[in-house]
């Protein structure tokens, strides 16, 4: 009978995840996005989900999206605060960025990138290994700009340490974990970090060959945040083909130039408050710019 009864559970249970599946996509679908265009082929987005409407969760989101013809009309680039860390409005402000997002994990007390950034062929950051001298969770892939296309990319040797250094490419952003490779859902380790919601922020190729920066507020009643399992689905909804997770939590900042706020248009949480002042200072971005050409 227990045994029944346990089987029981799990099937209503699956029915139950199922359903809210179904629920969530159909919500991000008709939501109402609030879309604004910032130039030929880019085009930035906002919902805010309230009333439990999405993962039955309030959730606060933008995001931007470039169309493959509109990318060349842009610049996309790294920018990095060196061994500095420096609020990602004022490194967009300082490039001259259209729009940008906060970029890789970092040391939080001495500044500088904790994983392998390279900008412009020129390395200024290589991955820091855990205690056990092995590569940490978000070290396994990453995101690159040759030619000004944006790939992401992820380590295909996991006895590799030095796989990011061995890149090819003039830009290179190590970040993770990753979250969709070619269409299919990452496993992900049932860690902390990957299961509990907190803000988020990611890029990611669409089956368009699309680029979309997104940003998840977190923390507060107003906008609760994503786990990388909700976050993944909503990527993926939005039709990415590869995607890959960046710095989040109070790091989560997304730029738009010309707007209110510094051009903060997200709610940063580091203040633990639902407005756009709680701006941490973070290591690298990732920005849009105008194409000098």
């Amino acid at each position: 009978m227990k045994k029944l009864l346990f089987y029981t559970f799990i099937w209503f249970y699956h029915l139950s995840a199922l359903a809210q599946t179904k629920q969530d996509k159909a919500t991000l679908i008709d939501a109402a996005w609030v879309r604004v265009k910032l130039g030929k082929g880019l085009a930035w987005y906002h919902f805010h989900f309230v009333d439990n409407q999405l993962f039955q969760s309030n959730q606060n989101i933008h995001y931007v999206k470039i169309a493959p013809k509109g990318q060349k009309k842009y610049r996309l680039s790294l920018v990095s605060a060196g061994d500095s860390l420096v609020k990602t409005s004022k490194l967009a402000q300082q490039a001259g960025a259209i729009a940008a997002i906060n970029g890789s994990f970092f040391d939080v007390k001495n500044g500088g990138a904790v994983d392998f950034i390279k900008v412009n062929g020129v390395i200024l950051d290589t991955s820091r290994l855990d205690a056990k001298g092995k590569l940490t969770f978000h070290q396994k892939s990453g995101l690159v700009i040759q030619n000004n296309k944006v790939s992401i990319v992820r380590q295909t040797d996991s006895l590799d340490l030095k796989w990011s250094d061995k890149l090819k490419y003039d830009n290179v952003l190590v970040t993770g974990p990753l979250l969709l490779w070619q269409g299919d859902s990452v496993p992900l380790s049932k860690i902390a970090f990957n299961d509990n919601r907190h803000p988020r922020s990611c890029a990611c190729i669409t089956e368009k060959s699309e680029l979309i920066l997104l940003t998840v507020d977190g923390r507060t009643a107003q906008s609760q945040g994503l786990n990388l399992h909700e976050l993944t689905f909503l990527m993926k909804t939005l039709g990415c083909r590869d995607a890959v997770n960046f710095d989040g939590g109070g790091s989560t900042t997304m730029y738009i130039a010309e707007q209110p706020s510094g051009g903060v248009v997200n709610m940063p949480c580091d203040n633990k408050l639902f407005d756009h002042e709680g701006e941490r200072k973070v290591s690298n971005i990732f920005a849009i710019q105008k194409n000098k050409k």
